[in-house]
């Protein structure tokens, strides 16, 4: 029989878990950064000289030169460099500080949340080599996000469900607020927006600058520049006369289409200028990530793919060009009832026609509001800190955006869902 003694037995070994050496994990993080920064670098030019090239033979192969695409290289690099390193130190960050505290557990024992949320936290700092540009909007669109991931995760838990949560339009009723607000700053306001997305807005709409200011300046009570504005109209329609003060009590509508006397002709007018001269863009848009990101998709089934691809360009088309036509629209509509302006009227127009997000499938409907509401709230923002009710806080955006990005990547990592 086999012997009885304890001691004979031989003693049972648990596997003793190996601790990462810290010459590994700097040679994964080196590599980890490296591999980022190419992709994202690669990816962001790639895409804008792709655009470049998108938007030359859309203008007529006979005026494409290559020395466009050399040129557009050159001018995004700088931007491409700075967000390969602001995306590539959070990976590479992110993949040393949570290695590291998984090994020294610097919260305590089986808290792999905490380490993971502090690592993306440290990591994110990165976000300081962010293209100053666009930091402050960028940092606006990620809060959004973190808002989204937050509310998802508490309605999943029970925690938060109020009145409207399960609105079947409920991003189309977040699109039409956060653009009412944008086009009311676009009137009035236009210090509160990005100066970039001021002139996306003003080339793509059918109102000229010099009408614009007449409008802010009768809506604070001060004069308007009167020559300016006769100047325009005449050069517009060298027919038309103008017969205004320079405190008239409103801007009439022979001053906002002096190319055209019947406000139902304009409104056709602007949906077809609108489509015009967003086309060449929204193309790029539609056609760049089909190509870049889905061209497995265009070998398997190119009919089906480029079908709905026209189809999805063209109710983007239709949508942004009945947003235009529909908000100038509500503004003569305004001034054959009223005699007199006043700013809410802006803010209304803005609000009607945003109503024009329907045409768009749902999950676009949820990407433009998204996209919309980090500016709305950046406008309220402006606003609320110039009558002092909020402070300007130093490197704020770069705060939010790290703090953002944080917070996507626990989310990523702990709650994909």
């Amino acid at each position: 029989p086999p012997p009885t003694n304890a001691s004979s037995h031989p003693t049972r070994r648990h596997p003793v878990p190996v601790k990462p050496q810290v010459r590994q994990v700097l040679k994964e993080t080196a590599s980890s950064f490296g591999h980022t920064f190419a992709l994202v670098f690669g990816l962001r030019a790639g895409v804008a000289v792709l655009i470049r090239l998108v938007r030359a033979i859309a203008a007529g192969p006979k005026r494409f030169q290559f020395q466009q695409l050399i040129n557009e290289f050159r001018s995004i690099r700088g931007e491409a460099a700075q967000l390969g390193v602001t995306v590539g130190g959070l990976s590479g960050g992110f993949h040393f500080f949570r290695t590291m505290f998984d090994r020294f557990n610097p919260f305590g024992e089986d808290r792999k949340e905490a380490n993971s949320f502090g690592a993306a936290l440290i990591a994110s700092l990165s976000f300081i080599f962010f293209p100053k540009s666009s930091s402050r909007t960028v940092s606006l669109y990620l809060f959004a996000r973190v808002a989204q991931c937050v509310y998802n995760a508490l309605k999943k838990r029970g925690y938060w469900h109020f009145f409207g949560s399960n609105w079947a339009y409920g991003d189309a009723l977040l699109f039409t607020v956060s653009s009412a607000e944008i086009m009311y700053a676009y009137v009035m306001r236009p210090d509160a927006i990005p100066n970039s997305y001021y002139k996306f807005i003003q080339r793509t709409g059918p109102i000229a600058e010099p009408v614009l200011q007449a409008v802010r300046l009768r809506n604070r009570g001060q004069p308007m520049d009167l020559t300016a504005v006769t100047n325009y109209v005449t050069s517009v329609n060298p027919l038309a006369s103008v017969s205004l003060s320079a405190t008239p009590s409103i801007i009439p509508c022979s001053v906002l289409h002096p190319h055209n006397a019947s406000c139902t002709k304009n409104f056709f007018q602007v949906t077809i200028d609108v489509m015009r001269k967003i086309f060449p863009l929204y193309s790029s848009l539609t056609f760049v990530p089909l190509i870049a990101l889905r061209w497995r998709d265009i070998l398997r089934n190119p009919s089906n793919t480029m079908a709905s691809a026209v189809f999805n360009l063209g109710r983007s088309l239709l949508f942004l060009s009945m947003f235009t036509s529909v908000y100038q629209a509500v503004i003569c509509s305004v001034r054959k009832v009223v005699s007199t302006d006043h700013k809410l009227y802006y803010w209304i127009a803005g609000f009607i026609s945003s109503s024009s997000i329907l045409i768009e499938k749902k999950s676009r409907r949820s990407e433009l509001a998204l996209y919309t509401m980090p500016r709305a709230l950046d406008v309220a923002y402006v606003q609320l800190r110039e009558r002092r009710l909020l402070v300007d806080i130093p490197y704020g955006d770069v705060l939010l955006g790290a703090f953002s990005l944080a917070s996507l990547v626990y989310f990523y990592v702990h709650e994909p869902d």
